[in-house]
């Protein structure tokens, strides 16, 4: 802390001798007093220093004016007095006019009544050099104005503002005045500033002490920087390789889904067919039962009977389900249908009445194949065993 103050000293005590040594950058003068020697009539006049093709052109036009109305008499004595009061205000300036100097002023000003009666103004200020010359030097423009007015005297008064507006808009250009003084024009190429050996000084003294104050600071600050940015490079790895894992996952777990959906929808269309086939396996053989007993013990006029489906009905189911079996049930289910299918029939009565022999025979072949169907549809049906992934 000990240092950094001491170093703010000793800029300030180099800021304060450069300030209070170092040359001006002009020499003022009072706008009321002459200009200095060096600034009038000097035998070696320098073109763009103090020298200008000065052209200063106030006009006032009267379209089909005689000249004997008094108004326009009093108002071109003030316009010609304006004028003069510019060239004053140029030579107070410390600028002089020189025919043969290519950089050309141009100052310019009119108020023109048009055929309607009404008073344009134009103005403006220009400095440029002439075309047939090699001569470089900076331009400026104060750019075109235009205002209309209805009354003459008030077109006089808006030209005269708008000219020395713009008159003081150069002078602040070419001799940057400060507190109503007039900069002394320097010579076009040159430096505003004299830099003396004991501006170099105090700058080469300044630098060092910047440096040897913040050096220390500066690596430090370097150092903390680049921990940062290296985390945040580390951090930003990281967040991509967690969206990567992220997309990954949500890729998986959609696939899982997928495969559990279809896996369930195919264990839900196995029992249905299961459940359909051993249903009507079990009502054939109650049918086939009832008619061994009824011709057994009953009469043709009441023949024993606990079914509320005819065999005909009770075989469409069962061939409903046959139809669709192949694309879910296995392939030892299949072959247990394939033989139970031989029993059932769609017409009531599938064989004599005189005998109930191949009733009892289908009777047993269905009570087999129940049985093993069931176990069979047992195996079917049981939950596959996890993947070895896990997933």
């Amino acid at each position: 802390m000990r240092t950094f103050i001491f170093g703010v000293a000793a800029g300030a005590l180099v800021a304060a001798a450069v300030i209070r040594f170092a040359p001006p950058r002009y020499r003022p003068f009072g706008s009321d007093s002459p200009p200095p020697a060096s600034v009038t009539a000097t035998p070696a006049a320098i073109c763009g220093r103090d020298t200008f093709n000065v052209n200063v052109n106030v006009d006032r036009l009267f379209p089909g004016s005689s000249g004997g109305d008094p108004l326009e008499a009093t108002l071109e004595k003030r316009q010609d007095a304006f004028a003069d009061g510019l060239h004053d205000r140029l030579i107070r300036a410390g600028l002089r006019h020189e025919l043969a100097c290519p950089v050309m002023l141009d100052i310019f000003g009119m108020a023109t009544e048009n055929q309607q009666g009404v008073w344009v103004v134009s103005a403006h200020v220009r400095l440029h050099v002439a075309s047939d010359t090699t001569m470089m030097y900076p331009s400026w423009d104060s750019g075109d104005y235009r205002a209309v007015f209805v009354h003459v005297t008030e077109a006089q008064a808006d030209l005269e503002r708008a000219l020395t507006e713009r008159v003081r808009r150069f002078l602040e250009f070419f001799g940057k005045p400060d507190d109503g003084h007039v900069a002394s024009p320097v010579p076009y190429g040159r430096s505003n500033v004299d830099w003396s050996w004991l501006q170099v000084v105090a700058v080469v003294v300044l630098n060092a002490l910047v440096l040897w104050i913040w050096k220390p600071w500066a690596g430090a600050y370097a150092k903390v920087t680049g921990e940062l940015s290296a985390r945040q490079d580390s951090l930003g790895k990281i967040l991509e390789e967690v969206r990567a894992v992220t997309a990954t996952q949500k890729v998986i777990e959609a696939k899982v889904s997928g495969e559990m959906w279809q896996q369930q929808w195919r264990q839900g269309q196995k029992l249905k067919i299961y459940s359909q086939v051993l249903q009507a396996i079990n009502e054939y053989s109650i049918w086939l039962s009832d008619v061994s007993e009824g011709r057994k013990f009953g009469s043709e006029g009441s023949p024993l009977s606990t079914m509320k489906k005819d065999s005909a009905q009770i075989a469409e189911d069962f061939h409903a389900a046959y139809a669709v079996a192949p694309l879910f049930i296995s392939k030892d289910s299949l072959e247990l249908l394939e033989t139970a299918k031989a029993a059932f029939s769609y017409h009531s009565s599938p064989f004599p009445d005189h005998d109930v022999k191949d009733a009892d025979k289908k009777w047993d072949l269905l009570t087999g194949v129940r049985r093993d169907l069931s176990s069979s549809a047992r195996l079917d049906l049981a939950p596959p065993a996890p993947s070895p992934n896990g997933l």
